[in-house]
């Protein structure tokens, strides 16, 4: 892979910004706003960008007709996914497995989708987990507020130092 060397090469926008314009799963069909698949167009159109990363709440289904579809609408704007922004429940830090099972089924159904659309990256937003192995809770406070440390980086050394 090169580097594009062209600034408008390395620039992707997202679709989450766009979020009262661009249909969601919750959104009716034929509702007025832009579909995902059309997304690329637009964004192609309006800003002379071709490279998108869409966000998950604005997928209608992760069925293999629909992620076909929006694979072949992004490749016909001249397009391409870059990374795509999945938001979930679950948290892959749960202590309860039952919790952290239902956090990996959902991530790897998203990997399953990039894979689908052609995205090279998937960046998924980690929620807190109610009660994680550390024995942080999620009363509110941080780590730090109750002296632990997270990473090496608030003393100057490594993790366990």
């Amino acid at each position: 892979m090169q580097f594009p060397t062209a600034a408008r090469e390395r620039i992707a926008i997202a679709s989450y910004p766009f979020r009262d314009f661009v249909a969601g799963r919750e959104d009716k069909a034929g509702g007025g706003k832009m579909e995902l698949k059309d997304f690329a167009a637009h964004v192609s159109a309006k800003f002379n960008i071709k490279k998108i990363e869409p966000w998950s709440e604005h997928f209608r289904s992760l069925e293999k007709g629909y992620l076909e579809e929006l694979r072949a609408a992004v490749a016909k704007a001249g397009g391409a996914i870059v990374n795509m922004a999945v938001d979930g429940e679950h948290s892959p830090y749960a202590a309860d497995s039952a919790e952290l099972e239902r956090a990996v089924a959902f991530s790897n159904q998203w990997i399953d989708a990039a894979a689908a659309i052609g995205s090279p990256s998937v960046r998924t937003n980690i929620p807190r987990a109610k009660e994680c192995e550390t024995g942080f809770g999620t009363d509110g406070r941080e780590p730090e507020a109750r002296g632990g440390i997270r990473s090496g980086e608030e003393r100057g050394g490594q993790p366990g130092e």
